[in-house]
C-alpha cells in the first residue's frame, strides 16, 4: 500500500511541458482571486488540510472558479478523500473541457476509488492528447496496474539487501561479571560485529470474478550472515496460505502458517499454526489493523521449550497530508509443555508490546520516520539459578530516512537503540544497530 501511494504521489505535479506546466486559468477577479491564491499558497506549502478548508469556503462563494475547484480537488486527494476530487475535477471540465491536466487528476481520483472503467477512459483521453514521455509512461503504468488487478491471478514481491553494524549481537549484559550468590560468573564483554542480510517476500493472490472471495499465498525468507561471529547466522522461512475476503472497506485473510528457523545452518525452531489478519477502513485516512496468531513451536535444540504460542494485537493507521502514524498493541502468551512442570513454567511467559511509528513524506521521493517500541515480559516461575522472578523491560528507539531512486527501487538508512532492563542482571543490555538497505519491488 505504501509503495503504491508513493507512486501515485509522483503524478501530482507535472512540470515543464507546455499545457502541463501552465497554471490552471482563473475564472474570476477580486475576492475570488484572493481566495484562490490563499488556498494555492497553503497547498504549495504542504498544508493540505488548511488548503482544503480555505478552498472549500472559497468554493461556496465562487463555485465557477476553475482554480479554486482544481486545487480543492488536489488538496482533498492528498487527504485521502477521493470523492471530493471527482466532483471538483468534473466541474473544472464542465467549465473548460480542454484542460488535460484536470482529466489526469480526475482519472487518478477514479482509480483510487476503484472505478476503473471510468478511470481508464480518462487515462486514454490523456494519452490521446499526446502528453510528454514521462507523463505517458506514468499513465501507461496506471493502465497496466488496472490490467493486473482485473486478472484472476496476481503476483507481487520485494527483495531487500541490507548491511548492518551491531554493537552487541550476542546481547551480552552491560557488565561482564554476573553475581550468583557468593560466586561471580564471567559472561564476556560486548563485541561489535557487522552482517549482511537478504530478505525476499513473494505474494500470490487469486480473486474469483465478481466475488469478494479469493485466496492468498505468501512466502518470506530472511537470511543474516555475520562477518566474524558466524555461529549467529540465521536462516528463516515463512509460508502462509488461505482464503481472503475483500469488502468495500475491509480486507480479511485467514491463513495456515508454517515457519522454519535455523541458526548456524542447524535447525533451531519449527512452528505451525493459523493467523487471522484484517484491515478495516474507518474513514478515507483512518484504518484499523487487527491480527491473531496461534502457533505450536518445536525447539529442536531445547525440547523442554516446546510450546503453544498465542498473539493478539491491533491498532490504528492514521494519515493526513504527508504524515502517517501507526500504533499497535500486542499481547503474547507462550505456554511451554516439553519438560517437567518446573522447567515448563520457567520457559512459559507473557509479553505485552506497544509501538508507535511516525512517517513523514518530505518530498515526492524522500521520507523519514521515527518509532518507539516497548516490551514487558514476565515469566511464570522464579528462575532457580538466580532464585528470583524474571521481568524484562525493553525499549527500542529508531530513526530512519528513505529515498526512492526509481518507481521500484528504494534505499533506506536507519539506526536503532535498544535498552533492556531486567530483574536478573544477566538480561540487562544495550545495543546500537545501524542499517543501510536497498530494496526493489516487483
Amino acid at each position: 500500500m505504501t509503495s503504491s501511494r508513493g507512486f501515485l504521489v509522483l503524478l501530482i505535479t507535472v512540470v515543464g511541458f507546455s499545457a502541463w506546466s501552465q497554471p490552471v486559468p482563473p475564472a474570476g477577479t477580486g475576492a475570488a482571486e484572493t481566495a484562490f491564491e490563499n488556498g494555492k499558497r497553503l497547498f504549495d506549502s504542504g498544508q493540505y488540510e488548511a488548503a482544503a478548508s480555505a478552498l472549500r469556503s472559497a468554493f461556496e462563494e465562487h463555485p465557477d472558479h476553475i482554480g479554486i475547484n482544481f486545487y480543492l480537488g488536489r488538496a482533498a486527494f492528498e487527504l485521502g478523500d477521493y470523492e471530493t476530487p471527482v466532483m471538483a475535477f468534473e466541474r473544472v471540465l464542465m467549465l473548460d473541457p480542454s484542460l488535460t491536466r484536470a482529466k489526469l487528476e480526475l482519472a487518478r481520483s477514479y482509480f483510487r476509488l476503484g472505478v476503473h472503467d471510468i478511470a481508464r477512459n480518462y487515462f486514454q483521453q490523456v494519452l490521446d492528447s499526446g502528453p510528454p514521455p514521462p507523463v505517458r509512461r506514468r499513465v501507461e503504468g496506471f493502465i497496466t496496474k488496472m490490467d493486473v488487478e482485473q486478472r484472476a491471478h496476481s503476483f507481487t514481491g520485494r527483495l531487500e539487501l541490507g548491511f548492518h553494524s551491531d554493537t552487541n549481537p550476542r546481547v551480552n549484559p552491560e557488565t561482564s561479571a554476573i553475581q550468583l550468590g557468593q560466586f561471580s560468573w564471567d559472561v564476556g564483554e560486548e563485541e561489535r560485529d557487522g552482517l549482511t542480510s537478504v530478505t525476499l517476500g513473494v505474494d500470490h493472490r487469486y480473486r474469483a470474478a465478481d466475488s469478494p472471495w479469493g485466496w492468498q499465498n505468501s512466502a518470506t525468507t530472511y537470511n543474516a550472515f555475520y562477518f566474524d561471529q558466524v555461529d549467529l547466522d540465521v536462516n528463516f522461512l515463512s509460508l502462509a496460505s488461505g482464503p481472503t475476503l475483500e469488502l468495500d472497506r475491509a480486507f480479511i485473510a485467514l491463513q495456515g502458517v508454517y515457519e522454519l528457523l535455523d541458526k548456524e545452518h542447524d535447525r533451531y525452531l519449527r512452528s505451525a499454526g493459523l493467523q487471522l489478519n484484517a484491515l478495516v477502513g474507518v474513514t478515507p485516512h483512518v484504518f484499523v489493523a487487527l491480527g491473531a496468531k496461534a502457533m505450536q513451536k518445536d525447539y529442536h535444540q531445547s525440547p523442554e521449550r516446546e510450546s503453544f504460542d498465542l498473539v493478539l494485537g491491533g491498532g490504528p493507521i492514521i494519515s493526513w497530508g504527508p504524515n502517517r502514524v501507526t500504533a499497535r498493541l500486542n499481547f503474547e502468551a507462550e505456554e511451554a509443555w516439553g519438560g517437567g512442570s518446573f522447567a515448563e513454567d520457567e520457559q512459559s511467559f507473557g509479553r505485552f508490546q506497544g509501538s508507535v511509528r511516525y512517517d513523514r513524506r518530505l518530498s515526492k521521493a524522500l521520507s523519514c520516520f521515527a518509532s518507539h517500541r516497548y516490551q514487558l515480559v514476565g515469566y511464570d516461575r522464579r528462575y532457580a539459578t538466580f532464585d528470583t522472578d524474571r521481568r524484562d523491560h525493553v525499549h527500542d528507539l529508531s530513526l530512519g530516512i528513505s529515498q526512492r531512486l526509481r518507481e521500484r527501487y528504494m534505499v533506506e538508512l536507519s539506526h536503532t537503540y535498544t535498552r533492556a532492563r531486567s530483574t536478573i542482571e544477566l538480561y540487562q543490555y544495550s545495543r546500537h544497530v545501524t542499517s543501510l538497505s536497498l530494496s526493489v519491488s516487483f
